[in-house]
């Protein structure tokens, strides 16, 4: 039986390992600086996944800060005159939509994790027969999923935001996996994520 999962737990290391690498980021990683915007110039139409990592050592989460925004204009003292999708420290996410209306949802992180995480969102366009265009935001953190945002009327999202200091930007055209996003994770954190999945599913299959 230990082999048996010895051998799964291999399997499982490279599987993941293998699917971690299948989305290709972006080779500019940019390091962001707070409120700053930073064009990616992603069209209307085109899917793609930002995700920022960033660190929690100094207990961020009581401070209400805007981890990462993603919007169609420059957004300018942390305002947007067009829609955008921003989660806050405390979290929080405003998504608000073409036309000036907010959507707002209470998310919990169930205690952000000390040290360093990952913030992702994946847009996901879709064509309107009205010739409009409809994007579904996900958001994860540290890989898991935490809610889906949707915006009826969207045009291209080019501007990307956070409020968050020398925090880590990656991105690409696409929409990543969990797994994508776990691997951006700085060791041994990435492992110990990958390591209780694996332990879950030998779990599982002795049950």
């Amino acid at each position: 039986m230990k082999l048996r999962t010895l051998s799964l737990l291999a399997a499982v290391l490279l599987a993941g390992g293998a699917q971690a690498v299948t989305f290709a980021w972006d080779d500019t990683i940019m390091t962001m600086e707070s409120g700053v915007d930073e064009d990616l110039r992603f069209s209307a139409g085109t899917d793609f996944s930002v995700a920022l990592v960033f660190s929690n050592e100094d207990n961020i989460l009581d401070e209400n800060l805007k981890v990462l925004q993603v919007s169609n204009k420059r957004a300018g003292n942390y305002k947007s005159g067009g829609s955008f999708l921003e989660v806050k420290t405390d979290g929080s996410v405003y998504n608000r939509g073409k036309g000036g209306n907010y959507q707002e949802a209470s998310i919990s992180f169930d205690g952000l994790p000390q040290g360093e995480n990952v913030i992702a969102f994946t847009a996901d366009y879709t064509a309107l027969t009205n010739g409009k265009w409809q994007l579904v935001y996900s958001v994860y953190l540290n890989g898991d999923l935490v809610n889906t945002y949707t915006d009826m009327d969207a045009s291209g999202i080019n501007y990307v935001r956070t409020g968050l200091g020398d925090s880590t930007l990656y991105y690409g055209e696409g929409l990543a996996a969990p797994s994508d996003m776990v691997i951006l994770l700085p060791e041994p954190t990435a492992l110990a994520l990958l390591a209780l999945g694996v332990a879950g599913v030998a779990l599982r299959r002795r049950v």
